[in-house]
């Protein structure tokens, strides 16, 4: 079950952190949680480092994913931001904002 990231101050050192609530993780300005908002970087593997592609969200630190091509590496850079905004919602965490909002879709 996912549940809600509702933010607000926990009055002991001012920063907001993630409070349980139904309804879907939410980030720190109250916006619905989606992966796909963020922006990732992606870059290939040396054959030492095992080849493919790495993928990462600069936004959340530590997200990171990999895959044979640079679509695999996105696709599983998207389910470990998942992963990453439920532990930081278990741990109290803010999850940050997008660096930037889409307001209006593509025609």
């Amino acid at each position: 079950m996912t549940l809600a990231g509702e933010m607000r101050n926990d009055g002991q050192n001012g920063r907001p952190h993630a409070r349980q609530s139904p309804g879907g993780l939410v980030d720190a300005e109250g916006a619905l949680f989606d992966p796909a908002a963020y922006e990732v970087t992606v870059r290939p593997l040396k054959d030492a480092e095992g080849g493919g592609w790495l993928a990462t969200i600069p936004a959340l630190p530590g997200c990171t994913g990999d895959g044979q091509t640079a679509m695999d590496a996105i696709e599983d850079v998207r389910l470990a931001a998942l992963e990453w905004a439920e532990a930081a919602v278990k741990d109290g965490d803010a999850i940050p904002v997008p660096s930037y909002r889409n307001s209006m879709a593509a025609e």
